[in-house]
């Protein structure tokens, strides 16, 4: 037991040290872990690595002793968008007929003093060449992994630590923008970026604190489960309207930050060995609805000189539902020695790690990995309840009901809904993961090569900037060396994402806006129809992703 509470000893010192959460966002790419990323995310059948507790927890009943793993994802997102259409094409005053919704499109110059109000108000400010193209330049996403795997007995094995999705959480579309001694947020060429009214910065942190348990029940059959109790922060930040049009003076910068503490994950698997060279694995793995409350910050006429009204509404929730998945892995092994069902009994013998990296020459595997993801057919934003005793910011509205309100003039007062709905309209998708190690020197050096395929995640004309499941390839490599008990891997993988062009006759995401409130209250004519379409142009995306991983296995 001494080398146990060795372990559990160096694990709390990686948690208070390390990272303990890391960016998510959007549909995972392959994949958690160094060993992983280097196959390609082929690793739910391989044994031998503490990454079983994410992939495949039945395998911890096939781990060697104790081990400690620390492996950590660096990932570059490199995205860009550039929406459709002109500043001027768009700057459209409400109540005139358009080609998209029933409103016309008007020029700046049939009416200046529209935009009179505007900080961006100077000769030229609607450009009339193409909207510029705005690429993401959030910070690269750091994605630790810190696992502490342990063989309670012949036949059990235990995991205990934090697993985190494969993603980059944090994007920001567009700088800063200073004039007369105020900063505006959400600018690219020091006008108002045309991808505000999408995104102007996203910032997702999740984590799953997790343990499991894995059982040999017979010795070619092993079962497992692990439970993951998630944590997460949510930062989304972009520009709403009261009516349609897109003049910057009637911008509405829209700040939501909630957290949800408590996010249930579940992952139960099962792997057969039919023959010594062949590991075969079934992985299913489901996640609770992110139910996350905090506050919604409101700043109104955002892009005019002085703002219009700021107001904060305590309480709103951000309901998301996530994708659950079945993965099923398919190994082959050229062995050197044959597989033991007690590994420590040998290692004892031996005086060395019994794992694949000392008993095999090569493996590959190929991995086929299904996503329910078409239970995300949108987000949904709920106002609380609005107390009469607020105020001025809560009135009672003509049907009887009561809303929180912000001064938007010239169109006061702007009652907020209750509720909002954000479509999203993801799709299910298939990906098809091929990979293995081959051994330059058994139980001293391997190098990997791994190929990733996923399909599409999202249906035609719901493409948008918080999340960009599109169709993508992966190469991956990697390599591990071992000194005595001590695993040092790296990896490095390019995932090539399939550009994009969403037309506005196939866009399907409008501005998010309550125009027929706002004109009934101005009693002017109610205007039919949505906000112009947002999401049209074209998407270019790939990661770049450098991993590190360090690995001790306790004698």
């Amino acid at each position: 037991m001494k080398r146990l509470g060795i372990a559990l000893a160096a694990f709390g010192l990686g948690v208070a040290f390390a990272p303990p959460v890391a960016s998510a966002g959007g549909l995972e790419f392959p994949a958690p872990g160094t060993v992983s990323l280097g196959r390609g995310g082929a690793s739910f059948a391989r044994p031998g690595d503490p990454m079983a507790l994410l992939y495949n927890p039945a395998n911890l009943a096939g781990m060697q002793g104790i081990q400690l793993s620390l492996q950590t994802h660096l990932a570059f997102y490199d995205a860009c968008f550039q929406r459709e259409g002109t500043y001027q094409e768009y700057s459209a005053e409400p109540g005139m007929a358009d080609r998209n919704n029933g409103n016309r499109i008007r020029r700046v110059d049939e009416d200046p003093t529209f935009i009179e109000a505007s900080a961006f108000n100077a000769a030229g400010a609607y450009p009339d060449g193409q909207l510029p193209e705005v690429c993401n330049s959030g910070p690269p996403g750091i994605v630790p992994e810190l696992i502490l795997t342990w063989r309670a007995h012949r036949k059990v094995g235990i995991g205990i630590g934090f697993v985190a999705p494969a993603a980059v959480g944090h994007t920001v579309w567009g700088g800063d923008t200073t004039i007369n001694d105020r900063t505006y947020r959400g600018t690219v060429n020091g006008l108002p970026a045309p991808t505000r009214y999408g995104l102007v910065e996203e910032q997702l942190i999740v984590a799953f604190p997790t343990i499991g348990v894995g059982v040999n029940v017979h010795p070619r059959l092993r079962l497992g489960v692990a439970f993951g109790s998630g944590f997460g922060f949510f930062d989304f930040t972009n520009v709403t309207r009261a009516v349609q049009g897109e003049d910057f003076a009637g911008d509405i910068f829209t700040e939501l930050s909630a957290s949800d503490p408590f996010i249930p994950k579940i992952t139960a698997s099962v792997h057969a060995i039919p023959h010594d060279n062949l590991d075969i694995s079934l992985t299913f793995s489901w996640t609770d609805t992110v139910r996350a409350e905090g506050d919604l910050k409101l700043t109104t006429g955002y892009y005019r000189e002085t703002p219009v009204d700021e107001l904060t509404i305590r309480g709103a929730t951000l309901e998301a539902p996530q994708p659950w998945q079945i993965a099923l892995g398919i190994r082959y092994a050229d062995r050197i020695s044959p597989r033991t069902d007690n590994p420590d009994q040998v290692a004892q013998l031996s005086r060395r790690v019994e794992d694949p990296m000392s008993n095999e020459r090569f493996d590959i595997e190929l991995n086929v990995v299904y996503e329910r993801n078409s239970v995300v057919n949108e987000f949904g934003v709920t106002m609380p309840q609005c107390d009469m005793a607020a105020g001025s910011v809560c009135q009672t509205q003509p049907d009887g009901s009561s809303a929180f309100v912000v001064n938007a003039a010239p169109f006061t007062p702007a009652p907020i809904p209750p509720g909002l709905t954000l479509a999203h309209n993801w799709q299910d998708s298939l990906s098809v993961r091929l990979g293995g190690d081959y051994n330059v020197m058994p139980g001293l050096a391997a190098i990997r090569l791994g190929f990733s395929f996923e399909s599409k995640g999202v249906e035609d004309g719901y493409e948008q900037l918080d999340f960009m499941p599109f169709m993508r390839f992966g190469a991956h490599i990697g390599l591990t060396m071992r000194l005595g008990f001590f695993d040092i891997s790296l990896a490095y993988a390019h995932i090539q994402q399939v550009e994009t062009t969403v037309s506005v006759q196939d866009g399907q995401i409008t501005q998010v806006h309550a125009e027929e409130t706002f004109a009934d209250l101005q009693d002017r004519e109610s205007v039919a129809g949505h906000g112009t379409i947002i999401n049209a142009g074209r998407y270019r995306s790939n990661f770049d992703v450098v991993s590190l991983g360090l690995t001790y296995h306790f004698r």
